[in-house]
């Protein structure tokens, strides 16, 4: 970084990638460089609205502005290390970070739009036994960057408009929870990417604590909770972290969301043939679920190799999904894409892999 800089940039962390910079230090920048405050507007704005490339496609900086940020700040820092499209459409990106980790992004279109789903972390720290994404373990969170990244890349590469963003790759993102509110701010600022915040899901296990917390951020994102069954036994044995609270505290943390923000919640329960896909098992999340406002995502588990679980019979979903609409639980099944390139979801994995830079 230049010694130029004053001490309240060159003490900044992050500060050598745009992706890592907060909305409003884009003016701290133009400072650093020469530049006026009004300067930094116009930086941000070519970032995220116009989407540059590089520096000096910026063509209202002046020219001693944009050397000096090229000598001092690069526009990404993830690099592209393989991509695979399903025969679905499915896009599935695995990108180098700058210490050699690897990480993945989804682009999953339908009907002449898309999803970007976004991970949080390398690896995962919950080791859920019918998920690839913990296999390897956790290695460590992702940073501001490093999730903003994900989006401008994957959505520059879709075929379709981006409708919805989903943090449901790999990770936990309530764990990473300083980062994803940071992340949230600039997909949602209107100077920034502008994007809508109820478009926007956040996944998690269910932490008490953390979606509280999350609540209190203000936004109306959509929060899915990941349930996977209808008591605490069964759940404890296929979901570790689960061993840490209750249902019925997950429960009480998903009224609170709702109560904050207005916003329903998403329940998702992974169907694991023979474990928690019986008719008892709907009709006991049925009674679990029936004094909330809240939808069910149903997801036949997609076959991970290594991992000793079955997927439903085939008729043993719509039997679900019917009992679960006789009970008046508003219920979806979700269609499984991208399967034969591994990017289905629970598909997700810490590659063994590393990709040096080029």
């Amino acid at each position: 970084m230049s010694q130029g800089f004053s001490s309240k940039i060159t003490q900044k962390k992050h500060f050598a990638y745009l992706t890592e910079v907060r909305p409003d230090d884009f003016i701290d920048i133009a400072l650093a460089t020469g530049g006026k405050p009004f300067h930094g507007k116009v930086l941000r704005k070519w970032f995220y609205r116009n989407r540059a490339k590089t520096f000096q496609e910026m063509t209202d900086i002046s020219l001693s502005m944009r050397k000096k940020l090229e000598e001092s700040y690069a526009l990404f820092q993830l690099r592209e290390a393989a991509l695979q499209k399903s025969e679905d459409g499915t896009v599935k990106f695995a990108f180098a970070l700058i210490d050699g980790q690897i990480i993945e992004t989804v682009i999953i279109p339908a009907r002449n739009r898309a999803t970007l789903c976004l991970s949080s972390q390398v690896g995962c720290p919950l080791g859920c036994l019918f998920c690839a994404s913990g296999l390897k373990g956790f290695v460590r969170n992702l940073t501001q960057g490093e999730m903003v990244e994900q989006f401008l890349i994957a959505s520059a590469h879709s075929s379709f408009p981006v409708s919805n963003v989903v943090f449901m790759g790999t990770g936990e993102p309530l764990l990473n929870l300083p980062n994803l509110r940071r992340t949230l701010e600039i997909l949602i600022h209107r100077d920034c990417i502008d994007f809508g915040a109820r478009r926007i899901t956040v996944s998690t296990i269910g932490l008490p604590e953390k979606i509280i917390e999350l609540a209190d951020f203000g936004l109306q994102i959509n929060l899915a909770i990941s349930l996977h069954a209808a008591n605490d036994r069964t759940r404890r044995e296929i979901v570790p972290a689960a061993r840490q609270f209750k249902i019925a505290d997950i429960l009480q943390a998903a009224q609170v969301y709702r109560q904050k923000t207005t916003r329903d919640v998403t329940f998702e329960y992974v169907l694991l043939g023979g474990v928690n896909d019986s008719h008892d098992d709907a009709n006991e999340l049925a009674d679990l679920l029936e004094p909330f406002k809240c939808t069910v995502n149903l997801i036949a588990w997609n076959k991970v190799e290594g991992i000793g679980f079955d997927s439903p019979s085939r008729g043993s979903v719509p039997a679900f999904l019917k009992t679960l609409q006789n009970r008046n639980i508003s219920v979806t099944v979700r269609r499984s894409r991208g399967r034969d390139i591994d990017a289905a979801c629970g598909q997700l994995y810490l590659q063994e892999n590393r990709f040096s830079e080029s």
